[in-house]
């Protein structure tokens, strides 16, 4: 600026008044001269100005995603290529807001026409909300929109910038994903997922396969320590307390913490409850995920460059590249997105192998993006967008959309590199591709109805278990296959329960297509949507048939062993060798509380101390004798056990034994028999053999003495020489009689020893 000038005249000479005439002629000169050359610097900013917002304008046409430039008065100043390409209008169809809002909005149009002449009333960037938009074709969008106001040439008619992002198909993912997450909530409670375990000796935590999700880790086991780390740092106490509580008082665990996620180190409340079951070491617990997700805004700041406050305003992150292949802009989007700075990148070709690491991975995502982009600059044509995986500073893996624009075609220079983080999406599309998976190959059968009962899915197993196909089973109530053997009361009582908001478990005997009866174990429970309200009925099923089968095989095994038992007269026992506990396995097979007392535990009453005082060395020692040889199986022993009634009882002992796999014996397995009849009737035959003794005796010392005498004599008689010869022959008779004689005593003697012999 010029320096202040006095054009005021002295009036005392008349010299004086001329020097200051001319001295005032020429400092007017002068700032003449100054004021010509500003408003030639004037003109010439001005034309740089609106050269400026020339470029401005045709750079905002060609972005890809959404935005309108528009003033107070309604006239719309440069509307971009991805709302032409969304919407399916063109610019002659769209000329003022008033069009926009009457073709997109419909019937509330004049209520979005004041919400949009409020917008300049701020001053500053403002979130308008979501905002549901009609396409030319009659299809329906949803738009994120923000808006903040701009300074343009024109002062008397202010501008805003409206920016959009179209999250149709994210929300219609999400609203897909949520219903195949509530219908498949209960089967998943039945699998167990989303439950931890801590064991209190190691301090290792094992998740499942839900918790690692939630938590963002992917190890079976990680110790609490590591744990720990991922709770924000204002809940460790409070979890800890609750810990101890649990362990140390039985409190109940039951809290609500925040944490941050291993995976992306994303905020997540979680409510978590557990127990601790008596005499364990264990705590079980489940969690879940109570997070909801949180709009991300983006602080705007406002930038000496209109395009650099675009990008720098946008939620979406994105990069900017000049001629050179130089690197010159980040936004804040794309530095919290992927970590990277212009310290980082500074150029393209730093960009490829720090996002790319796998040198054959970034070889195909450069050939991809150099075709892509040559058809875009050369010939061009439309920018398809790329799907690739980017590797954050941090390590991390997203999966990203990039997209392309200039920024400046009339010089042919800058590029606008868009990167759309998709990684949600895909793995929300992953998921619920997982859980479509689980549900149709399930093993158990599966099936969703509407609230009048008629079925609206079956997986394959259903088809399997009932032979009706999907197609035969789609709109048909479940009463297809009722068999009648279910009372119809108990379907009434399964109706009021399951609408009544609560689950029924039970068992069902259905009939099949081909009227081949099986039976079912079936959970049936309601699925509500966000307001609590019952909107289907989910049914997890499982054949059991075999089983039903099975035990009943088992109960006949079983009566038919017990009869066998019965008969007899044997009492079957299971004997813990390592323990020393006892168990007897039938059902007082020996009479009326005979030998009730084998039932006891070896800590109330041990086996030993029922065996006889003079028989329990033999019997230790007998089981000793096998239990130590690893060849062994096979133990016998008989002795006198203690009845119920005191009494003493001659009892036979078979055990068969099992052995690990170290050979040592760790149980058997036998019977033992009352053989008091036989040992008395042993008795009995002793007492015969005694009396048989004595008989021999007799027959031996008694009867034989005089035979013998009679012997002698006639022998001496036959001795005299004047004996008549028939006297002689008649001694001789005599005495051949009484060897016969003797020989039928020595006969009856040796038998009597042999009977004896073979009795004993």
């Amino acid at each position: 600026m010029s320096k202040q000038v006095s054009y005021e005249l002295p009036l005392n000479s008349k010299d004086a008044t001329k020097v200051e005439l001319r001295i005032a002629k020429k400092t007017i000169e002068k700032l003449l001269a100054e004021l010509a050359l500003e408003k030639k610097k004037s003109n010439r900013l001005q034309i740089q100005f609106i050269e400026s917002e020339q470029r401005f304008v045709h750079a905002v046409k060609d972005v890809p995603y959404p935005m309108i430039i528009h003033t107070e008065n309604g006239q719309i100043l440069a509307m971009s290529r991805g709302l032409f390409e969304i919407t399916g209008y063109d610019e002659s169809e769209i000329r003022t807001m008033h069009d926009w809002a009457e073709k997109v909005y419909g019937a509330t149009y004049e209520d979005i026409l004041v919400h949009i002449k409020d917008l300049f009333n701020y001053t500053e960037f403002r979130f308008n909300g979501e905002f549901n938009i009609r396409c030319k074709n009659g299809s329906i969008k949803n738009w994120m929109i923000s808006s903040f106001p701009f300074d343009f040439s024109d002062e008397s008619n202010k501008v805003v910038i409206s920016i959009a992002n179209d999250i149709t198909d994210t929300k219609k993912i999400k609203q897909t994903l949520e219903e195949s997450e509530s219908q498949l909530k209960r089967a998943e409670m039945v699998a167990g997922i989303g439950y931890w375990k801590l064991d209190l000796k190691t301090r290792l935590f094992y998740p499942s396969v839900g918790t690692q999700n939630i938590y963002g880790i992917s190890a079976d086991e990680i110790t609490m320590e590591e744990v720990s780390k991922l709770h924000h740092p204002e809940y460790i106490e409070l979890i800890d307390q609750a810990l101890k509580g649990q362990i140390l008082k039985g409190k109940q665990y039951d809290v609500e913490y925040k944490i941050n996620r291993l995976i992306d180190n994303k905020e997540v409340f979680i409510h978590s409850k557990a127990d601790k079951l008596i005499g364990d070491d264990f705590i079980f617990g489940v969690i879940q995920d109570i997070s909801e997700r949180k709009e991300i805004e983006a602080e705007l700041r406002h930038n000496e460059s209109k395009w650099k406050l675009i990008i720098e305003a946008s939620p979406i992150a994105m990069a900017v590249n000049d001629s050179e292949r130089n690197i010159t802009y980040l936004n804040s989007s794309f530095i919290k997105l992927l970590g990277y700075t212009l310290n980082d990148i500074p150029t393209v070709e730093a960009w490829w192998p720090i996002a790319y690491p796998e040198l054959t991975y970034r070889n195909y995502i450069k050939k991809v993006w150099k075709f892509t982009l040559d058809n875009f600059t050369i010939n061009g044509g439309v920018f398809v967008p790329i799907e690739c995986k980017v590797v954050c500073k941090n390590g991390i893996q997203k999966n990203i959309l990039i997209s392309a624009s200039s920024i400046d075609s009339a010089r042919g220079g800058d590029q606008l590199i868009i990167f759309y983080d998709i990684t949600e999406r895909v793995l929300a599309e992953k998921r619920l591709l997982q859980l479509s998976k689980a549900v149709e190959q399930s093993p158990v059968s599966i099936v969703i109805t509407n609230l009048r009962g008629e079925i609206q899915y079956a997986n394959p197993t259903f088809s399997q278990t009932s032979g009706f196909t999907l197609d035969e089973a789609i709109g048909q109530n479940p009463r297809i296959l009722k068999s009648g053997e279910t009372l119809d009361i108990e379907y009434k009582k399964l109706w009021e329960t399951i609408t009544n908001g609560k689950k029924w478990i039970g068992e069902f005997h259905n009939k099949r297509k081909n009227g081949e009866l099986y039976w079912e174990s079936a959970l049936i429970t309601p699925i509500m949507d966000e307001k609590g309200e019952i909107i289907n009925f989910l049914a997890v099923k499982v054949d059991i048939t075999a089983t039903k089968l099975a035990q009943k095989a088992l109960e006949e095994s079983n009566e038919r062993y017990n009869l066998v038992s019965m008969a007899t007269h044997d009492t079957v026992w299971d004997l813990n060798i390592v323990t020393g506990e006892l168990i007897r396995t039938d059902r007082a097979l020996l009479g009326p509380t005979k030998f009730q007392h084998l039932n006891a535990n070896v800590g109330e009453l041990n086996w030993n101390n029922l065996v006889h005082p003079d028989d329990v060395t033999d019997f230790l020692n007998s089981q000793e004798l096998v239990f130590t040889n690893p060849n062994a199986h096979l133990w016998e022993h008989e002795y006198r056990l203690l009845t119920d009634q005191g009494k003493f009882l001659h009892v036979n002992s078979k055990g068969y034994i099992l052995r690990d796999e170290n050979g040592n014996a760790v149980r058997m397995i036998g019977a033992t028999q009352d053989i008091s009849e036989r040992v008395a009737h042993l008795e009995d035959t002793e007492l015969q053999n005694k009396r048989l003794r004595e008989i021999a005796w007799i027959q031996s010392h008694i009867v034989r003495a005089p035979l013998a005498r009679i012997m002698g004599l006639v022998d001496l008689l036959l001795i005299e020489e004047d004996m008549s010869e028939e006297t002689k022959m008649l001694l001789q008779n005599v005495l051949l009689s009484a060897n016969e004689f003797d020989e039928i005593i020595k006969s009856i003697i040796i038998s009597s020893q042999t009977v004896f012999s073979t009795q004993k």
